[in-house]
């Protein structure tokens, strides 16, 4: 995915490249906060399920991404 992104905005490439990695950085935080509320809600079995719907939100965004070119 780096390399897409780098060859995407070659005019600033450290600047993507820490877009890039605090993106990261962001979704990793949402993932704990998402699965904290799921565990504190609905319960540790309903994890699998937001996950799996996670998932396929992502396929779904990269199937999009892909599609545009």
């Amino acid at each position: 995915m780096q390399a897409r992104v780098l060859t995407t905005a070659a005019a600033a490439p450290t600047l993507v490249i820490a877009v890039n990695a605090s993106a990261y950085q962001v979704a990793a935080a949402v993932a704990g906060w998402l699965g904290g509320q799921v565990i504190a809600g609905p319960g540790l079995p309903a994890v699998y399920l937001v996950a799996a719907g996670s998932t396929l939100f992502g396929l779904a965004l990269t199937g999009l991404a892909l599609a545009r070119g």
